[in-house]
């Protein structure tokens, strides 16, 4: 299950890093969402 969840967070936020004004802002996205799979 851990793999699937760090699997969808980097393919989401691939689909959103063009969207993103700073890397932080996707690295915080993507532990946003690992952290609402894991829950």
């Amino acid at each position: 299950m851990a793999l699937i969840a760090a699997g969808f967070s980097s393919f989401a936020v691939s689909l959103l890093i063009d969207n993103m004004d700073t890397r932080a802002e996707a690295i915080s996205a993507t532990a946003l969402c690992a952290r609402t799979l894991s829950q």
